[in-house]
This record gives C-alpha cells, structure tokens and sequence, in this order.
C-alpha cells in the first residue's frame, strides 16, 4: 500500500529547504513508492516572506494545501494543523528546522499518532531563552526518526537519548543550493562589480523586541565606515519605528534599507558582498558556503561548524562599541565540509517511509 508523505512549512527559510525534499518526493511519487503533498501554513503571509521566495517555475505542479491559522500563534497553528492532518490521514509528517509551525505539525502529528520526521535535528545553541532553542529540543524528543545534518548534531541527539532514529542525513540546504547551481540560478557572473558593502540581516527576537539591544544594533551599524545593506523584515521595521529608531538608520548615510529579498536575488547580493552582519541562523550557513565573511550578532549559534577558522564569529551587541568585520575571503582559513554532499533529500523520503505506521 503506498504510503502518504505531509512536508509541513510556513516560514521563508523552509521554502528554501523544501524544494529538494519535494522533489525527492515527487520524484518517489512517480516511481509509485509514495504519494507526497506540501502543506504551507500561514505563520509569514507576506508573499515575500513565503511563497514568493523561489522563483514560481520551481514551485509549479507542487501538489500543495494551503492550511489557514490566522491569526498565527501556536495554538492557533496546532488547531488548524491537527484538523487538516485528522481529514488527510498522513502516514508520515515531515517538518524542518525550529519554527512555530513545526512544533505545531509535530505536537498535532503525535497527538494523531502519526509520525513525525525531523530535518535539520540535533542542533543546539545551549540558550533555553531562545523560542528556536525550546522549539527544536521539544520536536526532536516528539519525533519518530530525525535527521541532524552533521556529526556534531548527531551526537547530541544521541546523547539526549531521544527515542526516535537518528539518520545523519546531511543538510538540505546544500541540497537547494546544489539544484540551483545546476540550473544556472543560484549566481549571475554577468552581474556588474559593486563598490564594497556588507549584506545585513536582523530579525532575531531577543534583538528587536527590547528597545535598548535595537537601539544598540542601530549604532553598531551606523557607525561602520564600509557601506551596508540592511535587507530589512517587517517585524524589525515595526520595532524600529515603535522606538523611534528608523530615521536614524535610514538617515545615517552608510546604511541602504531596502525590504526582504527574494532568496535567489539574497544568494547574488550575498555572492557580491564583502562580509556579512546578521542573527539568522540561516543566514550564516549561506555566508559560509559562498566563503564570506560573517559576524553573528548572539552569544551562541546552532551552526558551530561555522566558527571554525573565523569565517563566523559571535558577537554579543551588548558588549562592544563597535564591530571588527574582516571583508575579504579568509582565503587561508580551513574549511571542512560538514553538511553533507547535497543529496540529503532522498535518504531523508527513504527513511520517511521506514518510519510511517
């Protein structure tokens, strides 16, 4: 009997991500192994910030169910999700990372007895105040078989004795970024030289909610003498004019706001930098593996295999007056290559299916 995969997403990320796990789903699918759907959950309903993301020509055909949880919490999601997973009777729910609407998909899922697939497990920043941090520990230990990217997360996860299988699947973001390679998306070499800038990202709750830690980011920005580009998220741009702090960015003269970019023109702007600023954790993979420079603005990071070699280095914003970002390649830096060699999606629909009831 074929067995019915769910990939649950709903944040700009897990687009990303998604596109070699449905086709790997698609692609099982037509080998009658599975059938396979994506279910996108309202948590971004920004266009820009969710399905807008690729470029539609990669999304077309994509057997998807809208699922309503406006407006989002996560009650809100683990309601809307549980509903839709009781009416469709997955066999296996795949969910990514460390967002609301995974833990929402997981908790809905196990409350069904359905099992729960984990992308992207084990990774710990050690910082039970980050929403991210709780929301990935609690999928892992509710999950039927996790997927760690690397070593170091496998072994966390196996020190946690989790209950569930533990596949070192590698990353699926070198997955993405493998797939558009190959289709000449993923950087324009016809692009025309830029002066130098650093590319800025800053979304992090921990960051923006409070006025005094936005307040300091701001200074720490305005006060680089190299150009930045800040692509800037709605919910930052909401913080920096409730406290009064967006004339003073956009009026600084170094700092260019501009709104969130679509993944493949962030991939050329990322590509066409000269270091990086930003609290995604995301982000700083990508910086990683374009070879640019990166400085996180936390005081941990889920991504230590970044660290290595100064590529990324933390930084609490609280703590410094100024910020000292190397902008050139860290050409004799070591590199290793830890997440895995871009064919992460298949094991992970393979042992999906091990895993269904």
């Amino acid at each position: 009997m074929v067995k019915h995969i769910q990939l649950v997403i709903g944040t700009r990320p897990e687009m990303v991500q998604a596109l070699p796990l449905v086709r790997a789903g698609l692609k099982a699918a037509a080998e009658g192994i599975t059938s396979f759907s994506l279910v996108t959950v309202s948590q971004h309903t920004d266009p820009i910030m969710s399905t807008d993301i690729l470029p539609s020509h990669l999304t077309a055909n994509w057997p998807t169910c809208e699922v309503s949880a406006l407006p989002f919490s996560l009650a809100t999601a683990l309601s809307a999700n549980q509903a839709h997973f009781a009416e469709s009777r997955p066999d296996a729910v795949i969910v990514i990372g460390d967002t609301d609407t995974s833990l929402a998909a997981a908790l809905a899922a196990t409350e069904l007895r359905i099992p729960v697939a984990h992308v992207e497990s084990g990774l710990r920043s050690h910082d039970w105040a980050m929403k991210e941090e709780r929301n990935r520990v609690l999928i892992d230990h509710l999950s039927s078989v996790m997927f760690p990217p690397t070593a170091a997360a496998a072994e966390r996860l196996r020190a946690e004795r989790v209950h569930g299988r533990i596949v070192q699947s590698g990353d699926v973001h070198v997955d993405a970024f493998r797939i558009l390679e190959e289709e000449g998306l993923l950087i324009d070499d016809d692009s025309p030289p830029t002066a130098p800038f650093l590319l800025s990202t800053i979304h992090r709750r921990e960051n923006i909610l409070e006025e005094a830690p936005l307040r300091r980011i701001v200074e720490l920005l305005t006060s680089l003498e190299i150009n930045v580009h800040l692509a800037l998220h709605p919910h930052t741009r909401m913080r920096l004019d409730q406290y009064g702090l967006f004339d003073q960015l956009a009026q600084s003269g170094s700092v260019t706001i501009g709104a969130p970019l679509a993944f493949l023109d962030f991939v050329k702007a990322l590509n066409q930098c000269n270091g990086v600023i930003t609290d995604s954790g995301g982000v700083q993979k990508q910086a990683w593996m374009l070879q640019k420079p990166c400085v996180t603005l936390r005081s941990s990071t889920e991504w230590i295999e970044t660290l290595d070699g100064g590529w990324n280095q933390l930084i609490d914003p609280s703590t410094v007056t100024q910020l000292d970002i190397p902008t050139v390649p860290l050409e004799t830096a070591p590199r290793p290559t830890p997440f895995g060699d871009g064919f992460a999606a298949e094991q992970i629909v393979s042992a999906t299916l091990e895993a269904c009831k």
